[in-house]
């Protein structure tokens, strides 16, 4: 819809309200639970260690979608993996924060699209992602998630953290 604003809070794509609004929020999550979703995998691999030489850092990320729910008639799904750092900060320097200090968490550093899912409900995809250097790996996360075009309605979703991938 064509209203953005801040602070805002939007739940498996399909339900959005202001982000302060608790009762809004623990509603929209039960709800959303009871919906059906498919079953998303996420595989890390660490590509340096097949390539030491290999610059920047890349992580190969494989996707594998099951059991997806059917996709809305004349609509497609597309497969989206995102990379997140949390416990980024800003110091705030005009506005109603100046001079206070911001910490972030789930900042997204990179996101595309990386597949299509099959209307069958079976879908995978893979992405080698260059891993900038002042990025903290141990604070990173690889979300992913498959999402209808039109409605933007959320069927599967998945996340999965860097710190222990080898």
């Amino acid at each position: 819809n064509d209203s953005i604003y801040t602070p805002q809070m939007v739940v498996d794509g399909r339900i959005e309200f202001v982000g302060s609004d608790a009762t809004a929020a623990r509603r929209s999550g039960a709800k959303a639970i009871a919906q059906p979703h498919g079953v998303m995998t996420i595989a890390l691999n660490d590509r340096a260690a097949e390539s030491p030489a290999l610059q920047p850092h890349a992580l190969r990320v494989t996707l594998t979608v099951t059991d997806l729910p059917k996709i809305a008639r004349g609509d497609q799904a597309d497969i989206i993996v995102a990379v997140t750092e949390d416990g980024l900060r800003t110091d705030v320097k005009r506005g109603e924060n100046k001079g206070r200090a911001l910490t972030h968490a789930a900042v997204a550093r990179y996101m595309a699209t990386i597949g299509a899912a099959a209307a069958d409900g079976r879908s995978s995809a893979s992405a080698d992602i260059a891993l900038v250097s002042d990025w903290q790996r141990d604070r990173l996360k690889v979300v992913a998630f498959v999402q209808e075009r039109k409605s933007r309605q959320i069927l599967a979703a998945a996340s999965a953290a860097l710190k222990n991938v080898r």
